[in-house]
């Protein structure tokens, strides 16, 4: 009975060493809740949001105050501190972003990451 028990023990063994795998990467993961919903920067004659869903799809418009709102498809995911936004036709990279949430988190930071520069400063709702 003893040498069954440490059979058994030995066989389970190596599934308390195996973890799932991460998607921390990956758009709409847990860790990226935060980022969920629609974000919106207003400007003195413009609006530019951001809508991320879960699981990596949403939108992005720009518009003039007072025109009507134009939506452009948009997928993403989040690698590190860095917000990649894709068009979901051609697949093409269409921003890199470096993006932090207040602590609040109602206030969502876009800096570009090739240069440094800011893209916007978002409010949700």
């Amino acid at each position: 009975m003893r040498k069954f028990f440490y059979l058994m023990i030995l066989a389970l063994m190596p599934m308390c060493f195996v973890a799932c795998g991460s998607d921390d990467d990956e758009g709409g993961s847990s860790s990226n809740s935060q980022l969920i919903g629609t974000w919106y920067e207003y400007g003195s004659s413009y609006i530019h949001a951001y809508c991320f869903n879960a699981g990596g799809t949403g939108w992005e418009g720009e518009w003039r105050k007072g025109e009507a709102e134009e939506h452009e498809p948009r997928t993403w995911k989040v690698a590190g501190n860095r917000l990649l936004i894709y068009n979901p036709t051609d697949g093409d990279l269409t921003d890199d972003l470096i993006y932090s949430i207040s602590a609040d988190g109602r206030t969502l930071t876009l800096m570009r990451s090739k240069d440094g520069s800011l893209e916007g400063v978002f409010t949700k709702k």
